[in-house]
């Protein structure tokens, strides 16, 4: 009986072990670079390095090549099962990582030929934005911004289906207006797969908007996105003096049109002096 049992200890060991094993000496990189062409995105994808980390795979020298629009470096990313979402049987995957002084953290799954990105958590210096978008480097902008929310992709593509994003721009300044605080922007977008996308934007101190209208994600190119809508601006201080140098009012009224690469603004000068 003692031999039973022991045999029994021995195989039950060997059984634990086994997956251990084959974790150590299994090689990620040929796997990943198979699961990026399988998926699809191995275009515009590519790693410079997969290495094992715990029980999860950590990624660098990661670039994601945008079609329409700028290059993303990722210095670091980490990849972890998402263990409560994979035992209701549904693939997923928990990221997070920095690009230069940027942090980001989401959760990734997949469902109905859908990518969906939960719990999206990313925040960066506001100066960041001219590595993306070359013409704010004349703004000089300066604060934080924070990204949260959730996002429903089209599997084929990535474009947007559904969801809800807050943007927020915080301690905002911009050097051409001058050093002084321009206090707290907030932005929300949301949409349903059976309504079209709404932003809305508010805040701020010496300079304060308000206002609301719609944008399409129907174009292929993002910087084709069409966008329209009507903002609210009144400014104090020095913003004042510099707003009714250029439009003749210190307050008015914007009207936005055209897409996200050549947006067009129209000043509108309010009804009552």
């Amino acid at each position: 009986m003692r031999y039973i049992r022991n045999n029994a200890f021995l195989i039950i060991i060997f059984i634990l072990a086994l997956p251990v094993f084959v974790w150590l000496r299994w090689d990620p990189a040929p796997w990943f670079d198979a699961q990026l062409k399988s998926s699809g995105v191995s275009p515009y994808v590519h790693v410079g390095k997969v290495e094992k980390s715990g029980l999860g795979l950590r990624l660098s020298m990661v670039r994601i090549r945008v079609p329409g629009g700028p290059n993303i470096s990722l210095n670091r990313v980490q990849l972890n099962p998402a263990w409560f979402r994979i035992i209701r049987g549904t693939s997923a995957l928990y990221v997070q990582g920095t690009a230069g002084d940027a942090t980001f953290a989401l959760g990734v799954s997949m469902r109905d030929g859908a990518i969906w990105l939960r719990d999206i958590d990313i925040r960066a210096p506001a100066g960041m934005i001219r590595d993306y978008v070359p013409q704010a480097a004349l703004l000089n902008l300066a604060g934080s911004i924070l990204i949260s929310g959730e996002m429903e992709l089209r599997r084929s593509n990535g474009l947007p289906l559904a969801g809800t994003m807050t943007l927020q721009w915080e301690r905002a300044s911009s050097g051409l207006l001058g050093q002084d605080p321009l206090g707290n922007f907030q932005l929300h977008l949301a949409s349903s797969e059976e309504s079209a996308w709404q932003w809305q934007i508010k805040g701020g101190k010496i300079l304060s908007i308000e206002g609301s209208g719609h944008f399409s994600t129907e174009a292929q190119n993002p910087s084709l996105w069409k966008v329209d809508g009507n903002i609210h601006a009144q400014s104090r201080g020095r913003i004042a003096s510099l707003l009714s140098g250029m439009t003749g009012h210190d307050r008015g009224n914007l009207v936005l049109s055209g897409n996200l690469l050549q947006p067009r603004l129209k000043f509108l000068k309010p009804l009552i002096p």
